[in-house]
């Protein structure tokens, strides 16, 4: 799932969802959508190995492409 509402990890669906999947999150959910856009494509390669790594997590893009694992 991409999204940029951070505040996604508490709301109870999402949450459950998150026990089979992955969360990745605008760090800025303020971005015009062709930055968040951007950002989501220039992490991709980094969204790819988290996948291809872990079965589940919360993740936070940022606009460099950078993430960060916020959950478990």
């Amino acid at each position: 799932m991409l999204t940029k509402d951070q505040r996604i990890r508490y709301r109870r669906t999402e949450l459950e969802a998150l026990q089979t999947g992955h969360i990745f999150c605008l760090a800025n959910g303020n971005l015009p959508i062709s930055q968040a856009v951007h950002a989501f494509v220039t992490a991709l390669p980094a969204i790819e190995r988290a996948v291809a790594r872990s079965e589940r997590g919360f993740w936070k893009v940022y606009t460099d492409g950078e993430l960060k694992q916020t959950w478990p």
